[in-house]
């Protein structure tokens, strides 16, 4: 994400879906958002083509776990999310939101935020509202509070708070029901022996959570870490490197049996 002065706009990212087998990205040469089935070699394009206004508008793109179903998220003055199933080229819209939290396995559970363009207003302290759709775009739960990453079976949702700079803090990974807002837990992370300012990344697989651990002063990585949401317990995944940067998506990160 870059900032200019007022402005917020996010660069065109890549991802890949959990199963390793998707890709959505922007094509320069088709001028539009594109999802691509790896093993099958097929590619649909899931936005319409965008010129520079337009994407000054994307907000954000996503892949469920299973990759059949795509999002491109728009903010701007018509906020909205494109939902495209990749097995029929369908793709509906999801007005009034901007931001997807993610997609469980086809999508049947989708959760959306209409906070534009995204994070918390810091000085008032407002909360974000989550809203929970299915992939026919039916509201299934609203609730407001705190908000995270959505898990592969759609029925948590994960964050670190930011606690940077605060004495004393703990950093602690917090779950809530996905349906209801109800906290499930909060887990100290303790990844390292040494103090260490952690971020949340996105899900692993239903049961865990990937964050990266950097130092508290120079900000130089420690690593990615497994962290059961269960248990609090938490494993380096050492086939990645100390420091992937900013705009990294893993598909399937396995760690050594």
């Amino acid at each position: 994400m870059h900032q200019y002065g007022d402005t917020t706009r996010r660069s065109a990212p890549f991802r890949i879906s959990l199963d390793g087998h998707h890709v959505a990205y922007f094509s320069k040469q088709r001028t539009a958002f594109v999802g691509w089935d790896l093993p099958a070699g097929k590619i649909r394009e899931i936005s319409p083509k965008l010129d520079v206004q337009k994407l000054d508008d994307f907000y954000g793109v996503g892949i469920s776990p299973n990759g059949r179903f795509f999002s491109v998220a728009f903010a701007g003055d018509r906020p909205h999310v494109l939902l495209t199933d990749f097995s029929t080229g369908k793709t509906s819209e999801l007005p009034g939101f901007c931001d997807v939290l993610g997609l469980s396995e086809d999508a049947e559970t989708i959760a959306v935020s209409s906070a534009c363009p995204g994070p918390l207003d810091e000085e008032t302290g407002d909360d974000r509202t989550v809203t929970i759709v299915d992939h026919q775009g039916k509201t299934v739960a609203t609730w407001t509070g705190d908000d995270g990453d959505l898990s592969p079976d759609g029925k948590i949702l994960a964050d670190v708070p930011d606690t940077y700079g605060e004495d004393n803090a703990d950093e602690r990974l917090v779950t809530y029901d996905a349906r209801t807002g109800r906290v499930l837990g909060r887990r100290l992370l303790k990844p390292l022996s040494e103090d260490s300012y952690v971020i949340g990344y996105g899900w692993l697989d239903d049961d865990e959570y990937i964050v990266k651990a950097e130092t508290t002063d120079t900000s130089e990585s420690f690593g990615y870490y497994a962290v059961n949401v269960r248990t609090g317990k938490s494993q380096r995944i050492r086939g990645l490197g100390l420091e992937l940067g900013d705009r990294v998506s893993l598909g399937e990160a396995r760690r050594p049996g």
